[in-house]
């Protein structure tokens, strides 16, 4: 067992150490540049960063969700367990389980995953589906106050530009009202 603080833990919920055990910190859409707070698109788009792309360049092919669309939806990542909760656009709680993460880099350009035993804000848009159990989506962004996630479709043997996956873009409830 080890008892190394991962700064990962502060980019999710906040904590500063282990002992920060009310950490937590609430996540919310980010609308992006072209408009899209979440959308299905092509698969390994953000590994070309020389032809100028990142993880939030429009890769976008069907099901673009405005922020409008999606409403004010958020969810809450807590340090103390890894607990997750997702609230809908008027604020009531819409589930409750855990979070995880791994370091694991399945492709170029993916920072990590996140695992979570509930879908995440927006999940209803997402085509692959997300269930209660268990989901991983692959971390493109992940700060203190971003992280861009990708669902892929395919997890191994995934043909840059031609599958697909989804996409989401969140910021922290602190970032919401100073873009």
């Amino acid at each position: 067992m080890t008892n190394v603080f991962d700064d990962w833990s502060t980019y999710f919920t906040g904590a500063t150490d282990k002992s920060d055990k009310s950490a937590k910190k609430t996540w919310k859409f980010r609308e992006v540049s072209w408009g899209s707070v979440c959308n299905m698109g092509a698969h390994g788009g953000w590994k070309y960063t020389s032809a100028g792309y990142t993880p939030e360049s429009n890769f976008a092919w069907w099901a673009n969700v405005t922020a409008a669309e999606a409403g004010d939806q958020s969810m809450v990542f807590e340090f103390d367990g890894n607990k997750m909760k997702t609230y809908d656009a008027s604020g009531n709680l819409k589930a409750e389980g855990t979070f995880s993460f791994t370091h694991e880099k399945p492709e170029d350009g993916v920072l990590g995953e996140l695992i979570t035993s509930i879908p995440t804000i927006g999940g209803n848009y997402d085509d692959n589906g997300q269930s209660v159990g268990s989901n991983k989506f692959w971390l493109l962004t992940l700060d203190e106050n971003y992280i861009t996630i990708y669902h892929p479709g395919k997890y191994s043997g995934g043909v840059d530009w031609d599958d697909s996956g989804w996409y989401a873009y969140f910021k922290t409830e602190a970032e919401t009202d100073s873009e």
